[in-house]
């Protein structure tokens, strides 16, 4: 398999084969298949030519993407039950509120938690580290008031700005349907289009990113005679 890094798509045109023009130079294939996030094709950052079906426009315009931004914490000991996930609860009004426990699944004393990107309680983008990770302590220690918190590292995502990806996840908004996802998972010639937009089950996540990828692999080996 070649597997070509950093390489980034520009444009795609169809004719009697596909031919991919990229920042390296440009490849021909019989087959293409589209994964990439739902925002990053609202952009129209890649250029297809022909024009890709209204169908598939439509479809593109009217699935919403959000931002889901992450806030992963190591601290210095577990100071929490060992639930899957946990919700804080205080009469202060916080981003914080949802987590997932990876001490349970990595054995660290880690919580991850779910920070809506445009929440308008703190603004992420423009919001220092240091000072989100006090804002977090303080709600803790609301709901932990007994316990020793301590910080010994942070990472936080920020794919709002991340040019590969312009959001966190697929969304329905106004004028959108289930019925238009459906569209997602028609192909145009041999053009195909996987990802968590493209398929109905768990839609959405990383589980129907997967799903759709082995329901485009299955089909481009049906349509190529493979066996």
């Amino acid at each position: 398999m070649n597997v070509q890094l950093e390489t980034v798509v520009k444009t795609v045109k169809r004719s009697d084969c596909i031919s991919i023009e990229t920042n390296k130079g440009t490849y021909t294939c019989e087959y293409v298949v589209i994964t990439v996030p739902l925002a990053v094709l609202k952009s129209g950052k890649i250029f297809f030519d022909p024009d890709l079906s209204d169908e598939k426009t439509n479809a593109i315009n009217k699935i919403g993407f959000g931002v889901l931004e992450k806030i992963i914490i190591e601290f210095s000991e577990v100071f929490w039950d060992e639930y899957d996930s946990i919700n804080l609860i205080s009469s202060k009004i916080t981003p914080f509120m949802w987590s997932v426990n990876l001490h349970k699944i990595v054995g660290k004393n880690t919580l991850m938690f779910f920070i809506g990107g445009d929440t308008k309680y703190i603004d992420v983008y423009n919001t220092s580290k240091s000072l989100i990770e006090i804002d977090l302590l303080e709600e803790l220690k609301l709901c932990f008031p007994n316990k020793n918190i301590k910080i010994v590292k942070s990472i936080m995502t920020n794919w709002k700005y991340d040019e590969f990806t312009l959001g966190g996840y697929p969304t329905f908004i106004l004028g959108s349907h289930p019925s238009i996802i459906q569209e997602f998972s028609k192909r145009e010639g041999n053009l195909f289009f996987a990802g968590d937009h493209t398929k109905c089950k768990r839609y959405g996540t990383v589980q129907s990113a997967w799903l759709s990828g082995i329901r485009v692999a299955k089909d481009i080996i049906t349509d190529s005679g493979m066996k």
